[in-house]
């Protein structure tokens, strides 16, 4: 399960802590879960923790590796076969971006599938916005 964090270049404060709080919610639900989904975090450069405020409600500010996920910055210009955002999805047979505004519906989750998701969340403000990464 891979977030995509691409978004913070046109969130606003409410819809980052907004996502931060649904990210927490999802790695609880995962850690209940009985086959529990491999974690990972695309982020943009950026702040990085030093920078952020004490109290910050970032996706930045979780914790990200106790948490077991791999972060990997894209930012990495290398495109060679072992760049570590392309290494996110290697093993995957399926790579399916999940997003609200898709016509389609996922019905289940085949064994080897790399599921991502948009880190925005989609408000008739910005209808379309994940659609168009995915």
């Amino acid at each position: 399960l891979v977030f995509d964090m691409a978004y913070d270049a046109s969130a606003t404060r409410a819809e980052i802590g907004a996502l931060t709080r649904q990210v927490s919610m999802c790695v609880a639900a995962n850690k209940r879960a009985k086959t529990p989904f491999l974690l990972a975090v695309a982020a943009p450069p950026g702040n990085n923790d030093d920078e952020l405020p004490p109290a910050s409600n970032s996706w930045r500010a979780l914790p990200w590796e106790s948490w077991g996920a791999r972060v990997v910055d894209l930012d990495d210009e290398n495109e060679n076969e072992n760049s570590a955002a392309a290494s996110l999805t290697a093993d995957a047979r399926r790579v399916v971006y999940l997003t609200a505004d898709s016509p389609n519906v996922l019905t289940d989750v085949a064994p080897g599938t790399a599921l991502v998701l948009g880190g925005v969340v989609d408000h008739a403000e910005k209808p379309g916005m994940s659609l168009r990464r995915a």
